[in-house]
């Protein structure tokens, strides 16, 4: 009888270990998917209005606007077109539909038509929020208020701002936004709703002491290097005539 040739034998494999991920490497995150995408667009796209929206809208606020005035009937006029037609057409997609209007409403009343500017139809859609609320909070043209820019004083004499526009906590505690505070008062200013002279100040030195009172301002005195020496530079903010205009026509 013939011999069976041995079985060759099997290698024995030792189980693979699982790759390490290398040091630096990039989590890759889940993709945003179109059908999320179109959701989203879908809540912006039900918030533009159509005329037959506008129009009932317009109608309703401005006769509640004049009424809440106290306009008398023989001071309502028709409104400016280059004020009237740019707002009906931007309240649309604006969020500032009321504002728009009282702007109309303004137009409108012979004894305001002459502080309703075109220019604020394009102002209010360059406006956050918490912007309207500062304007809100302003005091009239004539007065001012204390305004600072922290600064540190580094060895060598040369100086770094390390925050911009340190706002009265009055004001900052309508904000929501808190954060973005400096550069509301950027926007502001860039507007020319009110203005910041780099040269005028306020005497007392109490005003200026209580900014610094803020938490936010503990907090990055707390962080600088043992050799700097913090500064405020004192400044104050007011409304502009022109922001003292809008404020009346668009925001009361």
């Amino acid at each position: 009888m013939s011999q069976r040739p041995p079985s060759p034998r099997r290698r024995q494999t030792t189980p693979r270990k699982p790759a390490r991920k290398r040091k630096g490497s990039v989590t890759r995150l889940p993709r945003v998917t179109s059908t999320e995408i179109n959701t989203v667009l879908s809540d912006a796209h039900q918030e533009i209005w159509g005329l037959d929206q506008i129009h009932q809208f317009v109608s309703t606020k401005v006769e509640d606007i004049l009424a809440a005035r106290q306009v008398p009937r023989q001071c309502v006029q028709a409104p400016s077109l280059d004020i009237a037609v740019p707002a009906i057409e931007a309240m649309r997609y604006c969020q500032y539909r009321t504002e728009m209007t009282a702007l109309v409403a303004s137009a409108m009343d012979r004894r305001l038509s002459h502080q309703a500017h075109p220019a604020f139809v394009n102002i209010l859609r360059q406006l956050a929020p918490d912007e309207l609320r500062i304007l809100s909070l302003m005091p009239p043209q004539e007065e001012v208020l204390p305004l600072g820019n922290l600064h540190l004083v580094l060895p060598g004499g040369r100086t770094r701002i390390i925050y911009r526009s340190i706002v009265p906590r009055h004001v900052a505690e309508v904000c929501k936004a808190k954060q973005a505070i400096p550069t509301y008062i950027d926007n502001l200013d860039r507007l020319k709703l009110i203005g910041s002279p780099d040269t005028l100040s306020i005497r007392d030195e109490a005003v200026y002491a209580d900014l610094m009172q803020q938490n936010f301002c503990h907090d990055l005195l707390e962080a600088l290097p043992t050799r700097a020496r913090p500064r405020i530079e004192k400044r104050t903010f007011a409304l502009t005539a022109l922001g003292e205009n809008f404020r009346t026509v668009c925001l009361s």
